[in-house]
């Protein structure tokens, strides 16, 4: 019985927290927007929220810094969209640069100067990522993102003991084959199950690759909530 309140009071402290987090960020949103910022009714939502005037004064500077990260970043997508492309055109006017090094100089200048451009935007929005994610509310990276990584370290860890014990049966399997008669009689009844061991092996070597990949789209989706701005 006492354990049931408990936890019904735990659940409902979460919730409360969760609901005072979320009217705190409205109300940064809000008075940010300049939209119902009457001052007695944002002085009584402080006092209920437990929050002064210059938390707020913070909170908002830090959401409009977090706005113009974002859109910083938003600008960014086209430009490393299109940088791959740069580099092909790069790679292939340098492959004509002995026959044709003044023409060469000629039309690859632009394709330069726009790759300088593309370079300092996607440095930009490297930066903003970082000052969104370093800013962003540490509840929610911990909710969204931790546990993503605890799982792809143990899946690293696994996938590079399991590289390890490849890498060794290999090297045992080379030996033994280039022994041939030499090798001993035990080591060469041993070779059709190591073979069997290893194909088994590399099998659950691509099963945590793909497990790898998912874990790392799961993170990428995790992270993305810490991107929004009034993730405060």
């Amino acid at each position: 019985m006492l354990s049931n309140i408990l936890e019904k009071l735990t659940l409902r402290k979460a919730e409360l927290a969760h609901e005072q987090q979320t009217a705190w960020s409205q109300l940064v949103v809000r008075v940010s927007n300049g939209k119902d910022v009457e001052p007695d009714a944002v002085l009584s939502e402080l006092a209920i929220l437990d929050k002064t005037p210059e938390e707020l004064a913070a909170a908002v500077e830090l959401l409009e810094s977090r706005r113009a990260w974002r859109k910083q970043l938003d600008a960014s997508a086209a430009a490393e969209k299109e940088y791959p492309e740069v580099l092909t055109k790069i790679e292939a006017g340098e492959r004509k640069l002995e026959s044709l090094i003044e023409t060469h100089h000629e039309k690859m200048h632009p394709v330069l100067a726009r790759k300088a451009e593309l370079i300092a935007s996607i440095s930009a929005a490297i930066d903003s990522r970082r000052n969104l994610i370093d800013t962003a509310n540490t509840d929610v990276h911990a909710a969204s993102i931790a546990l993503v990584e605890r799982e792809i370290e143990d899946v690293t860890n696994d996938r590079d003991e399991l590289n390890k014990r490849i890498g060794d049966r290999d090297n045992w399997l080379l030996t033994v084959i280039s022994l041939g008669d030499e090798a001993s009689s035990e080591d060469q009844a041993r070779v059709k199950s190591a073979q069997a061991e290893l194909a088994a092996w590399r099998k659950q070597a691509a099963q945590l690759s793909s497990q790898m990949a998912s874990l790392q789209d799961q993170y990428e989706k995790a992270r993305d909530v810490l991107l929004a701005p009034e993730c405060i």
